[in-house]
């Protein structure tokens, strides 16, 4: 958590909107998703989190700097700020399995199973 709220990051926003891109609705992978200001920053818009979506790619390229009615593209969800994100489970593996440069990063008891 934030001080006033959730931080304002690439990562966050892109848990806020599930991974998905606003126009197409299609999940992606973080890396083929990008900010999206929905009032163009062209036209005064601010990077903030109710001006902020997620976009593929053909989708950001189709809507320009244009907004998404001008580019004739529906938003299947709005930007807000979130109170609070959505913590996913945390990334569980077999010590045994890891990589041996790992292990002095993964602490005293990837040392006890190596």
């Amino acid at each position: 958590m934030h001080k006033n709220g959730v931080k304002f990051s690439r990562i966050n926003v892109l848990t806020r909107d599930g991974m998905r891109c606003c126009y197409c609705g299609e999940r992606k992978r973080p890396r083929d998703l990008n900010y999206d200001h929905v009032l163009p920053r062209s036209r005064g818009g601010k990077t903030v989190w109710i001006n902020i979506v997620t976009s593929c790619m053909p989708c950001n390229r189709r809507k320009g700097s244009k907004t998404p009615q001008e580019a004739g593209l529906k938003m299947h969800f709005k930007p807000y700020a979130p109170s609070s994100l959505t913590h996913h489970e945390p990334l569980l593996f077999l010590l045994e399995k890891a990589p041996p440069e790992w292990l002095p990063y993964l602490g005293h008891r990837a040392a006890e199973s190596a």
